[in-house]
């Protein structure tokens, strides 16, 4: 639904729904993929506070403690899950 919305906002308001997309795809282990959309946010506006800190935060490593907990941490439904 973001990468839709994405695709039919403007470039004015593009930073913060390129921000989310790279948040969730981070919360899901893609954190190149996260690097990229917040390229784009910051490339749609440069001065995208949360964009910054989030390209800043990946740049470091840096994971929020849930994510790095086995039991809660993302897991992608398929074969194999008791979901």
């Amino acid at each position: 639904m973001l990468l839709h919305a994405y695709t039919h906002s403007s470039t004015d308001h593009s930073a913060p729904l390129l921000t989310a997309i790279a948040y969730i795809n981070s919360w899901e282990g893609r954190g190149s993929k996260a690097h990229q959309f917040l390229q784009l946010a910051l490339e749609a506006d440069p001065g995208y506070r949360l964009a910054k800190l989030s390209d800043q935060l990946l740049g470091y490593g840096m994971l929020a403690g849930w994510n790095m907990d086995k039991d809660t941490a993302y897991r992608p439904r398929g074969l194999g899950t008791s979901d």
